[in-house]
């Protein structure tokens, strides 16, 4: 987890797993359309196992580094 002091309070971003990454990439809606990066839902559900870990550790050190 990481906190940063903003305006002398604390605020805090709890790390992810893998597999709520996994869990939210599989509940993709399917029916929705794609967003800018052009890659549909049923993709992302279908690579999920595989994508999984890598986004897991992108979000992350997003989090660690806060930079978003």
């Amino acid at each position: 987890m990481t906190q940063r002091k903003l305006n002398n309070q604390h605020f805090s971003i709890p790390y992810i797993t893998c597999d709520f990454v996994y869990s939210q990439l599989i509940h993709l809606d399917i029916s929705k359309s794609t967003g800018s990066d052009q890659i549909s839902a049923k993709i992302l559900k279908m690579a999920a196992p595989i994508i999984a870990p890598a986004l897991t550790q992108i979000f992350n050190l997003s989090i660690s580094k806060a930079e978003f």
